[in-house]
């Protein structure tokens, strides 16, 4: 299991999803709870079944539109030759964020491109502030180096995005979450590069940021294959970090007691969101 992502439906329930394989399958897995504690039996969803020449699906993300009452999922594919002269990703890669709908986890719209700047992106998220949304990705460009965290923001929840900004976290960031807090809003992520550690973001707007790492608590970065074996082939550490504590405090490692304090100690977090005990994941739609 790689890249989980957890998100609560309008009935309470909650839907994680996750990168189910490097490569092929080109699916993403899916299960649900009711406790965050027992979970369905994983089941894998075939969101780019319309793209057969696509590589990979990676760290998929979901939230449910009210206004459509329909669940979005978006994530990052590489389609060989789809964005001529671009391969300027790891491997020559050309990431784009890719999407689909569904009302039943069974049947999906056609996958399509949900943000193309131009360039390879992968590992985007969103949230909605100040009548409009707000997506968080990261430039995965390699040639020349950026590797680094990035806004754009749309007036509805699929787009189309403009004012790309300027990069807010330094090289070699990814897998960035974000949630509300007192004054602002936290966008913590994953240093993944020596001196390998979490780092988080304050921002009043969502468009000046300061470094709020020194103001957090969050856990060391663990080291690989640190989860105990399931029936799944590649076994890896949540990279995302907006994960951790769902992991830690729900049981799904099993073993792995790491406890996520992430931003419990951040003025106002608590404050925001009372019904969150570990306030480091589920973000309250607002």
């Amino acid at each position: 299991m790689r890249d989980p992502f957890v998100q609560r439906g309008p009935d309470g329930t909650f839907h994680m999803v996750w990168t189910w394989s490097w490569r092929t399958p080109t699916v993403i897995g899916h299960s649900t709870s009711t406790d965050l504690v027992h979970w369905t039996p994983h089941q894998h969803l075939a969101v780019m079944a319309n793209e057969p020449a696509a590589l990979n699906v990676w760290a998929p993300a979901l939230y449910y539109d009210l206004a459509q009452h329909r669940w979005l999922i978006f994530w990052s594919s590489t389609i060989p030759g789809r964005f001529p002269g671009d391969n300027s990703g790891d491997n020559g890669l050309n990431h784009r964020i890719f999407s689909t709908t569904t009302k039943d986890f069974s049947t999906f719209t056609p996958a399509k491109v949900f943000f193309d700047p131009g360039f390879s992106v992968i590992d985007a998220t969103l949230i909605h502030a100040a009548n409009k949304y707000h997506l968080v990705f990261k430039d995965e460009r390699k040639t020349p180096l950026q590797k680094h965290l990035l806004t754009a923001e749309s007036s509805t929840i699929e787009g189309p995005w403009t004012n790309i900004s300027e990069p807010f976290s330094e090289t070699w960031s990814e897998g960035a979450a974000i949630i509300p807090v007192k004054g602002g809003y936290i966008a913590y992520y994953d240093h993944y590069r020596d001196p390998q550690h979490y780092a988080a973001m304050f921002s009043p707007d969502l468009k000046h940021w300061t470094d709020a790492t020194p103001q957090t608590t969050l856990p060391p970065r663990p080291p690989p294959r640190l989860l105990p074996p399931t029936h799944q082939s590649r076994i890896r550490p949540p990279r995302r970090p907006q994960a951790l504590s769902i992991v830690a405090n729900a049981g799904l490692s099993g073993g792995w007691r790491i406890v996520a304090e992430t931003i419990r100690n951040f003025s106002g977090c608590q404050a925001n969101l009372p019904e969150i005990p570990f306030c480091g994941n589920l973000a309250k739609r607002r």
